[in-house]
């Protein structure tokens, strides 16, 4: 086997690996538990709560500081996993074009 086809075989189990995990999320991202928990306590009324508790006047700075991080992480999680859905959607794309050259290259292979 040449190393061509090893490097696309290779690329087409990462892309694999990258499509079971967006569809993990999307799978979470469903879950009603997770919705109510996650997405709608944490990721809306938890940020909702932070950003109120920001506009308070005897707000410490120790505990202003506290709180933009904790706005930041709100943020930073829901941007992971919307990046772990997107891999996931381009690896699908990407292992069909790798899955398309592997053929080719078989076929030519197979025609010498």
């Amino acid at each position: 086997m040449n190393q061509a086809v090893q490097e696309i075989e290779l690329s087409i189990e990462q892309a694999k690996q990258f499509i079971a995990i967006g569809a993990a999320v999307n799978k979470l991202i469903n879950n009603k538990e997770f919705k109510e928990i996650v997405t709608e306590g944490y990721m809306e009324k938890e940020a909702i709560r932070l950003v109120h508790a920001k506009s308070e006047a005897g707000l410490s700075d120790k505990d202003q500081k506290q709180t933009d991080i904790d706005i930041l992480a709100i943020g930073s999680f829901k941007n992971y996993l919307n990046l772990l859905r997107q891999r996931g959607v381009q690896a699908k794309h990407a292992m069909g074009e790798a899955e398309e050259e592997l053929e080719e290259i078989r076929n030519e292979e197979i025609s010498k």
